[in-house]
């Protein structure tokens, strides 16, 4: 009976136990379930990154051409408004005729004055000419008269010169006679020698006499010869007076061109007055300004400004500078609006002047938008084919190291459990969905954490929601 009893007890006790031991079971599972982190994993797939661009942006004039005509005209009537869409030949304006046909005098006038003056000018230019031709000839024969009239008087002088350098040299004969005349008496009585130093002081005299004749006749023909070279050189210069170049005188040149000028202003009007002062239009476009008005004068500009058709539209759109990286000029883009879808290509990129954005302009083909037309544009980029790419959420950032947790088993004290392990990578491209990775360290059928209801750092345990590799 004892044995019975103490058989019970234990009985009861391991009953207990085992109780116990299912209550702290349930317990631990329920606080493993709260304290470990529920994870979705991924494993590495291979893909391209695509990158999508997208812009808002208007349709605006590619090319804008001004309507332009004579300046300082009347206008009688403006036919159009801004944002009316022309077709070519239309009129957009009509001229005063009667101030029309007062311009045009005034221009035929002012060719008129233009031309008559460089009649005058001609003319005047043939007489001076003339001028110039007789005073020319007028002082080559004053040249030639003046060095034959000096020819004659210097050829007079120094025959004069000739002649009193023979008669100075006789009375040299005439004075040596004489004085070999006395010597030869040095012995005779003074009575004999004095007729004959009277005939030598005689001599002396005369040669005197004839020696300053011919210094005389030679400062004669010194200075005829000075006086000649003098109006020499006065009738050589009075010629080459006579036959210089006149001034340049550009006046008629000038007036050529007014006139040529003044000509094409004349076809102008007259086109104008034949078409009754009707400015039409050039090209089939839209009006994008009026500059003059009714009662006022036409401007040396333009009096309308228009879009070309033949030049079309082109969309603008801005993205972000770090967007631009993603396309090129030349890239086709898809352009939407209001159900119309087209494809451009991009035909610039530059940065605005507050260099805030790209400014993406494409033209857009004939008869697709409209101008002002909001327009959306899109652009996918694929890149190369990444054989390692994982959710971007798979990618975490610790001091500009980027690394992913992967899920791996290990060996505990409570048995095999998923651990997230640390592995740092590189980054190669990403957009807003994918990242592709260097493969280097991540296995193929590796367990990446791409989610967790919680915040799990390496070594944390882990637990497994499985999903499809994406």
């Amino acid at each position: 009976m004892q044995n019975m009893k103490h058989a019970t007890f234990w009985l009861k006790g391991l009953g207990v136990l085992l109780a116990a031991m299912f209550l702290f079971t349930v317990i631990s599972r329920a606080t493993d379930s709260i304290t470990v982190a529920k994870v979705s994993v991924s494993t590495p797939a291979s893909r391209k990154i695509q990158h999508a661009i997208s812009a808002e942006g208007r349709a605006e004039k590619n090319r804008e051409i001004s309507v332009l005509t004579q300046p300082d005209i009347l206008v009688r009537s403006v036919l159009v408004n801004a944002g009316q869409r022309v077709e070519k030949g239309d009129v957009l304006a009509i001229l005063d005729l009667a101030h029309l046909e007062e311009q045009f005098e005034d221009v035929v006038g002012e060719k008129r004055a233009l031309e008559l003056q460089n009649q005058a000018l001609e003319q005047n230019r043939r007489q001076e000419q003339q001028s110039k031709r007789k005073a020319a000839a007028r002082a080559k024969s004053d040249y030639h008269q003046i060095i034959q009239k000096n020819n004659q008087a210097i050829r007079k002088a120094r025959t004069a010169v000739n002649k009193a350098q023979r008669a100075c040299q006789k009375g040299k004969d005439a004075l040596r006679n004489a004085r070999t005349a006395l010597k030869k008496v040095q012995t005779e009585t003074e009575k004999k020698k004095a007729p004959l130093r009277q005939k030598v002081e005689k001599e002396k005299e005369t040669l005197t006499s004839l020696e300053a004749a011919l210094s005389e006749q030679r400062n004669i023909l010194a200075e005829l010869q000075k006086t000649a070279d003098a109006e020499k050189q006065t009738a050589k210069r009075a010629i080459e007076d006579a036959m210089a170049t006149p001034a340049t005188d550009h006046t008629d040149d000038i007036n050529d061109i007014s006139i040529q000028k003044l000509n094409h202003k004349i076809r102008k009007l007259s086109a104008l007055k034949k078409g009754k002062g009707m400015i039409t239009a050039s090209e089939g476009g839209v009006i994008t300004a009026v500059l003059t008005g009714v009662g006022q004068k036409t401007l040396d500009t333009a009096i309308f400004t228009m879009t070309d058709d033949r030049a079309g539209l082109k969309f603008i759109g801005q993205i972000a500078p770090k967007d631009a990286k993603y396309m090129s000029v030349g890239d086709t883009v898809t352009l939407e609006s209001a159900g119309n879808q087209v494809e451009a290509p991009i035909a610039s990129m530059e940065l605005d002047e507050n260099k805030e954005f790209m400014n993406v302009t494409a033209l857009l083909p004939a008869d697709t938008f409209s101008l002002g037309e909001t327009i959306s544009m899109a652009l996918v980029q694929e890149s190369e084919n990444y054989p390692c790419t994982l959710p971007l959420t798979a990618i975490y950032n610790d001091n500009g190291k980027k690394y992913i947790l992967a899920a791996e088993t290990e060996d505990t004290v409570l048995g095999k459990q998923q651990v997230a392990r640390k592995i740092e990578v590189k980054v190669l491209e990403q957009n807003d969905s994918y990242a592709a990775l260097e493969s280097d360290g991540i296995k193929e059928n590796s367990k990446i954490i791409t989610d967790a209801e919680s915040f799990v750092k390496a070594g944390d345990r882990i637990r497994l929601i499985e999903k499809e590799s994406e």
